[in-house]
């Protein structure tokens, strides 16, 4: 913190003040922030509904993305930009447009608006761009993600939609999901979690309270 974080505000026809102090977020590297010397039982994170204790695959996740380059920072050496899908390159720039219109990404040709957001690297061997782990996992082919490079990880993913709708993974495992693992992933509440996922029409709920599990609807 700085002694800009701090700013002091006097109370009109009163002799309080009001302490206001920022506290910013830290970055990658410091994470986990955490109380009484413990880590795994002193982190804490913050979201709209207030503060709850991080679980132990969160903390491990910090750690673990403490390193200077993380996972999904990684060249894909033996990946071309050709094997990205180019119609949901598209539809990302597309909405990258929309939301943040005139922004100078905008004249990029698609290798280097890849690169730029990280969704693809140079090459300490060759010297050429390829796609990053993220950039494979976002704009990849289920094909190259699930056989090709990440076949020993199951992937499972959580989207929102501007209209409210939750997609799932339509692997067997990954489709149907308890709502309390649904709420780590997504760090809210099970109760915020279940209420999010009640107005949702993609989704189906099969059971009744801690018994009840969340599947893709199936299409008629």
């Amino acid at each position: 913190m700085k002694d800009d974080d701090v700013e002091t505000f006097s109370v009109a026809d009163a002799d309080d003040v009001i302490m206001v102090i920022w506290v910013p977020s830290a970055k990658r590297e410091q994470k986990p922030v955490y109380i009484n010397d413990d880590s795994f039982g002193g982190t804490f994170r913050r979201n709209w509904e207030g503060d709850y204790h991080c679980t132990r695959l969160q903390v491990k996740t910090m750690l673990r993305d403490q390193a200077e380059e993380t996972m999904d920072m990684e060249v894909l050496e033996e990946a071309e930009i050709e094997d990205l899908n180019q119609e949901s390159i598209r539809g990302y720039r597309n909405s990258h447009k929309s939301f943040k219109p005139g922004h100078p990404f905008e004249r990029l040709d698609d290798k280097e608006y890849l690169r730029v957001i990280g969704a693809a690297g140079l090459s300490k061997e060759d010297k050429r761009l390829h796609p990053t782990a993220a950039g494979m996992l976002m704009f990849g082919n289920e094909y190259d993600i699930q056989i090709k490079h990440f076949h020993q990880t199951l992937i499972s993913w959580v989207r929102f939609s501007s209209s409210a709708h939750l997609l799932l993974s339509e692997s067997d495992i990954a489709g149907i999901l308890k709502y309390n693992f649904i709420s780590e992933l997504l760090g809210l509440s099970m109760a915020r979690t279940r209420e999010i996922l009640s107005v949702m029409d993609d989704i189906e709920a099969i059971g009744r309270n801690k018994t009840r599990i969340y599947r893709l609807r199936k299409k008629p």
